[in-house]
């Protein structure tokens, strides 16, 4: 079932800007980790926020990813579409007795290279578009 299984575990609206301290190579640093509680265990959660990148983007990657949990299913940013916002997500499938998770916006590039993220949520079992 894709359907959400209840209210969002996170639901963040605010605009933050996140900027990458030092150089980062593909596949990128994390930048502006938060942590969310209340997962279950054995089921897919994905963490959806919208990005813009900035006109003069010079990075080659940005994207949501969970610490140490491999993605389900992931759509990054797409570099070409700078100055607009862009819906991007990960879904992991939590392990058997794991509540709780880091994320941030990963991204790739030169020092500097930034990116404004707004809307976090974090589900259960939805991905976005498909619900």
């Amino acid at each position: 079932d894709l359907a959400p299984a209840g209210p969002p575990l996170l639901d963040a609206p605010g605009t933050t800007r996140h900027v990458l301290p030092a150089a980062a190579p593909d596949p990128g640093l994390l930048v502006g980790p938060r942590p969310v509680t209340g997962l279950r265990p054995n089921r897919l959660h994905v963490v959806s926020a919208e990005i813009r990148l900035p006109e003069d983007f010079p990075g080659i990657r940005a994207a949501l990813a969970v610490v140490d949990s491999p993605a389900h299913a992931r759509s990054e940013a797409d570099p070409a579409r700078r100055g607009t916002w862009q819906t991007v997500y990960t879904a992991i499938k939590t392990r058997k007795r794991q509540t709780e998770a880091e994320f941030g916006l990963m991204l790739a590039g030169p020092a500097g290279t930034a990116a404004e993220a707004r809307r976090w949520r974090v589900t259960e079992g939805c991905l976005p578009g498909l619900a």
